[in-house]
């Protein structure tokens, strides 16, 4: 009897000291693949806060030698004198459900790094139930997305970040019953200032516009940069007497700001309002279309007010300072053909040839950005029953009876589809009274815009 309770203690014993053997063995093959993950990994106890694991990658980016013991926000943040009250410990506490994970980001107050963390309750190796929390840094890219996503100047969003939400801001529009207010700006004299004053005061002038014009947004509400001096406001939240009143509180508080600061320019800007309403079947181009008109509406009587006001300085001005001015002609078309989502043409009258966008030739199928005789080629791609108004404008140009170019028609692109446009030039004149140089842009409208129109 004694033997055999020998034997079977001895058995006992080397059963479970190869247990034990193989048990140590899968943590340490745990613990190196747990170190060389590139996620930050750490284990704390619920109640006391102190760390019981922590991957070497965390120690490394946190420069810590042995944090095993020690209480965690002491060592993993900065300047902290108790639990972190963003530690979602205790809500894990609260609903200790198996699997239950909690995500957030946080800004560590330590490294100044931006982590995405995943917090979990799991069983310990004693069967307790410990705290298991495992972050990425996502710093890099979100800064990545942030400078795709957001101009660099004015930080506002950029383009296509913004007509990206406002073409799902139309959708959700539909589906919610629930319209929207689109305003378009642009900052006035901003080319006067950038000459006069330097391009780093017109910057200073697009900054304050749009901080000021921050303040009156809500969270829901579209702001982005169309392009150089051009901006969208989307009002999710508003009627359209409302803006109309949060625009002139705007432009009131730069008036004032201006005196204030004896700002030799009065910081101010030009808008547009269009009404979305959920029925309206507007899409993303046929918006920026009409509240683009109806800014060039206001800009209109801007400048014909601010020509009248200026009207006795014209008078004064130095002729040889229209001699002095030059500048760059060959990157004058480039620089306005990127600024704007309308296509620019340019004509040289004594040669007959027009030059059009890169981008005009592919939608329309042209032969070249380089064409003469265009308005034979150009023509024959607008549509039959528009062509008798088309030719008459030409004419009219053409035989100096005038030098403005304004008509709405269609015209056919690549695909073969019906495109409305219109298209607005003028005519120059040299001092001879010679026609050398007639120029304009043609703005895409849509294929549905005349059945649009109220």
């Amino acid at each position: 009897d004694s033997l055999t309770a020998v034997v079977n203690i001895l058995c006992a014993y080397f059963v479970k000291k190869h247990a034990f053997e193989q048990t140590a063995l899968q943590q340490k093959v745990y613990t190196s693949i747990i170190n060389g993950m590139n996620n930050l990994i750490y284990v704390t106890d619920i109640h006391t806060n102190k760390i019981l694991f922590m991957n070497q990658t965390m120690k490394d980016r946190f420069a810590l030698k042995a944090p095993e013991g020690k209480i965690c926000w002491q060592v993993l943040q900065q300047n902290m004198s108790q639990r972190c009250n963003f530690c979602p410990v205790s809500k894990l506490l609260r609903d200790p459900s198996s699997n239950k994970t909690i995500h957030w980001e946080e800004v560590n107050s330590k490294t100044g790094r931006i982590y995405e963390n995943h917090d979990s309750l799991i069983n310990w190796f004693d069967g307790s139930i410990v705290h298991l929390q495992q972050s990425i840094d996502i710093t890099d890219s979100k800064k990545a997305f942030h400078d795709a996503c957001f101009d660099e100047l004015t930080n506002t969003l950029t383009r296509r970040a913004g007509k990206e939400l406002l073409e799902k801001l139309i959708k959700a529009a539909h589906q919610n019953c629930h319209g929207f207010i689109t305003c378009m700006f642009d900052i006035n004299s901003l080319k006067q200032v950038n000459d006069n004053y330097g391009h780093s005061e017109g910057d200073k002038l697009i900054i304050t516009i749009c901080q000021t014009l921050k303040k009156y947004l809500g969270s829901g509400d579209i702001f982005f940069r169309l392009s150089g001096d051009e901006f969208i406001v989307v009002f999710t939240e508003h009627s359209l007497q409302n803006v109309k009143e949060i625009l002139q509180k705007v432009l009131i508080e730069l008036k004032n700001s201006a005196q204030k600061n004896a700002l030799p320019y009065e910081p101010s800007f030009t808008y547009g309002l269009l009404e979305v309403q959920s029925t309206s079947n507007y899409s993303l181009t046929d918006i920026l279309n009409r509240v683009d008109e109806k800014m060039y509406e206001q800009k209109r009587s801007y400048h014909i007010l601010k020509r009248q006001q200026d009207a006795g300085l014209q008078k004064q001005s130095d002729p040889s300072e229209k001699n002095s001015f030059s500048y760059q002609a060959e990157y004058l078309y480039d620089a306005l053909v990127n600024s704007t989502d309308d296509y620019l043409y340019v004509c040289d009258v004594q040669s007959d040839v027009f030059h059009y966008p890169k981008t005009m030739v592919e939608e329309f199928a042209l032969p070249g950005e380089y064409i003469k005789n265009a308005a034979a080629i150009w023509g024959a791609k607008v549509h039959p029953d528009d062509q008798s108004a088309f030719l008459a404008s030409n004419q009219e140009i053409l035989d100096g009876r005038a030098n403005i170019h304004y008509v709405e028609y269609r015209a056919q692109n690549k695909e073969g589809k019906w495109i409305w446009v219109r298209c607005r030039g003028q005519m120059q004149y040299n001092e001879q009274g010679e026609a050398i140089l007639f120029a304009g842009f043609i703005k895409k409208l849509g294929e549905n815009y005349k059945q649009q129109l109220p």
